[in-house]
Formats: structure tokens, sequence, C-alpha cells
């Protein structure tokens, strides 16, 4: 039985506002899943009812103590501080009937919980815009957002117990659907970049992509990431024995994540010379406790180095899965 669980979901074909490369997305992000030993069920362009019936097969899949990533690419709306995830059929999303004509993710998020998982990862590259059509009709700016409780992003969630809430976007903004390999979003370029990083906390990872989010030269609308996290221990997706760790060039190219075109977050590497002499490898016993020993001149600098990046020993327990 899996213990890695995923239900990844792509939306583009909108009939009142289609989107792009939200079927790329899932796929990669499936795709990396599986190989990252996840079970992946993968969909798309989905009604909402099609969504609700996805959600609960797969919650009925989930085995106590399971990680569970859920993933969603397409259109996202906040009524009354609630966060909707909508079906290509979004012609018929009207605000009084939201609960029934598109998806709910704090009730999603309960009832995974209910299953009793060891992690809960949310992930919603959601926030693109969208109108919705209210029962007044009326458009107005001061309607949709003040009398009747509509936003233009997500808005913030409550975290439960080993869950991590991960927003492409801050509240009440939009993100991006262009990137360097114009084939992700632009949030979802960095993470395909990122998730399997080798023997790094799932934490780590997630600020990892939010800072190289921040920095792309593409971000355009100065999109920043957002995540609401309840978990208090360290788990890693992956280990130093995955196929994925690092990816590779590779595997960026059969992938079509564009890592080739994008490896500027990855210059701190020419540095790793000045703590580490090459005649002190990690492959010589005789100097592996001299190799780990950090520099005490550049001891500041040292500390910006991401520590399972360059294979610094670790000063926590990590979970594997």
């Amino acid at each position: 039985m899996y213990t890695k669980h995923a239900l990844v979901i792509g939306n583009e074909a909108y009939r009142k506002s289609p989107l792009n490369s939200c079927i790329n997305d899932a796929n990669d992000v499936s795709t990396m899943l599986t190989a990252m030993g996840f079970q992946s069920n993968p969909a798309a362009n989905v009604t909402s009812n099609e969504m609700k019936l996805l959600s609960r097969e797969f919650i009925q899949t989930i085995q106590p103590g399971s990680v569970v990533i859920l993933y969603f690419s397409g259109h996202g709306i906040q009524y009354n501080g609630i966060n909707y995830l909508l079906g290509i059929n979004d012609d018929n999303v009207v605000l009084d009937r939201l609960d029934s004509s598109a998806l709910n993710v704090q009730d999603i998020i309960n009832s995974i919980h209910a299953k009793s998982p060891r992690l809960v990862l949310v992930i919603l590259d959601a926030c693109r815009g969208y109108e919705v059509s209210d029962p007044t009709q009326d458009g107005s700016r001061f309607y949709r957002r003040g009398l009747y409780g509509f936003r233009d992003g997500l808005a913030p969630m409550r975290a439960p117990p080993a869950t991590i809430i991960v927003f492409a976007c801050a509240e009440d903004e939009f993100s991006s659907s262009v990137s360097m390999n114009d084939r992700n979003s632009l949030y979802t370029f960095h993470l395909l970049r990122h998730l399997c990083t080798a023997n790094t906390d799932i934490d780590q990872v997630l600020k990892n992509v939010a800072a190289d989010v921040q920095r792309d030269p593409m971000n355009f609308l100065r999109q920043v990431p957002f995540r609401y996290s309840s978990l208090n221990e360290s788990i890693c997706l992956v280990g130093y024995s995955g196929m994925n760790s690092p990816m590779t060039p590779m595997l960026g190219y059969q992938g079509g994540y564009g890592y080739q075109q994008y490896q500027q977050p990855y210059g701190k590497a020419r540095h790793v010379g000045r703590y580490f002499p090459p005649m002190f490898t990690a492959h010589d016993n005789f100097f592996a406790s001299r190799h780990h020993q950090m520099s005490k001149r550049r001891a500041l600098f040292d500390k910006s180095i991401d520590p399972a990046r360059y294979d610094f020993p670790n000063l926590q327990p990590f979970y594997y899965y």
C-alpha cells in the first residue's frame, strides 16, 4: 500500500475565462511526484462535480500516517473568507450557489485529516483573476468587494495540525501564468525545480521556491508566494537514494522544466571551494571530518548556504517518505 498520495488537477479550458499552462503544470507535477514514489492521480479540464467525485475517491485511498499532496492549477476565488476551486463549467458559478458549483478547499482539507495522515501539503496555483457573477448582476467593484464579500485572490486559511497550505501569491493578489520555459506558470516552474531536492525538509524546500519566484526576472506582477504551516517536525520527501536527488539537467530537459535555461539560484556552488579545498573530499575517510568542518573565518557566510545542498551534517532528525 502506498504511503504517499497525490491528487493533481489542472483546469484551463474554462468557458468564461480560459487559461494557459495549467495542463502542463498538472502533467509535470504529476510526473515528478510519481517519480518520487507518490501514487499520483492526475486530472485535466474537469467540471466542479467531477472534481468533487475525484476528491471523494482520492480521500478513500488515504491510509493513516500517509503523506498527502493536493495540487491545483486553475481558477480559484474567495467569498466571505472561504476559498473555492472552479471547474471548467465556470459559466454556472454564481455567488449564492458556490457550495454546489465549486469545490470548497477547507472542506477537502478537513476530510483528508479525518484519515489521520502524517502530513498534508496543499498547493494552490490558482490566483489568476476571475470575474464571478452575482445575483444583482452588478459588476461594480464596490458591490463585489464591499457588499458581497468577494475578493480578487484567495483568502488566508487555517491550517489544521501537520498541514502546509501554499498559495502561489499573496492574499487578494494575482499569480503569473508565464515563466522562462514558456510551459509552466511562474510558481510551478520553480516548484518543479525544487520539489525533488534531496535530504531537505519540505518547509525549507517551499522557502527556496518562494525566494526564487520573488527574484525571477519574469515576475512582472511582483508575485509573493505565501504559505501557512502547522507542521512541527522535519519531513523530507526525497532521500539521497531517490532518483531525483537532485534534479539533473537531463531530467529537466525531458520534463520540460527549463532547468538548463535557469540556473541563477545555483550560483552559490562556485563558493564551495573556499571552504573545502579539493584535496579534502567526503570520499576520503582520513579527511572526512575535516571536510565537514565549517570555516570560522567565514562563519556568517557559511550560515547562508543551504546545509542539505552542500552535504553539511544535519542538526535535527529527519523523517523520510
